[in-house]
């Protein structure tokens, strides 16, 4: 199968729009969108920021106390990860049009408890640049480049910081370039 993603363009005039999601866990996710659409020129930008403590078994156990992470690590946030985005259309001329898109995502200590490894950094940039030229109401022609860069990716071994060595195995970490 085919998965084509959409992302949201800006809508003409001014647009804010804030939001805040709040789950389970202690979750929370604020996050803003800003944008401004006029004719030939459109922006749009906007910031999340979400976190939450460890999950809970049925009996209320954290998921970090079965897992073997050291008892220090036990209360820590299983995810804190800040993104922001910001989009560029320019339409120099009718049937023409240019479209840049930039992604930062820093995640600080995120914690898979199904990996033997949690990563204590996971930050990436993504740009995406579009330029799509119709021709009487159709698309004649579409050039896409895309460029992401896992530009740090620190996975610590399950042994050293965050969980106890016992029952674990050694893997080493990862750096991406």
């Amino acid at each position: 199968g085919t998965v084509n993603v959409e992302t949201r363009k800006p809508a003409r005039g001014f647009e804010a729009n804030p939001n805040l999601a709040l789950g389970s866990f202690g979750l929370v996710n604020p996050s803003l969108t800003l944008g401004h659409g006029g004719e030939r020129l459109s922006a749009l930008a906007g910031y999340s920021h979400r976190r939450s403590e460890p999950f809970r078994d049925g009996d209320g156990r954290r998921f970090t106390e079965l897992a073997n992470y050291r008892p220090a690590e036990q209360d820590a946030e299983a995810f804190s990860i800040a993104t922001a985005w910001g989009r560029i259309v320019w339409s120099p001329v009718p049937g023409h049009q240019l479209d840049l898109a930039y992604t930062r995502q820093d995640a600080d200590t995120v914690l898979y408890p199904y990996l033997m490894m949690d990563a204590i950094r996971d930050d990436t940039d993504r740009v995406n640049l579009r330029y799509e030229h119709t021709a009487s109401g159709s698309r004649a022609a579409s050039l896409r480049a895309a460029w992401i860069s896992l530009i740090e990716r620190g996975l610590a071994p399950t042994q050293t910081r965050i969980r106890s060595p016992a029952g674990q195995i050694s893997l080493i970490p990862l750096s991406w370039r």
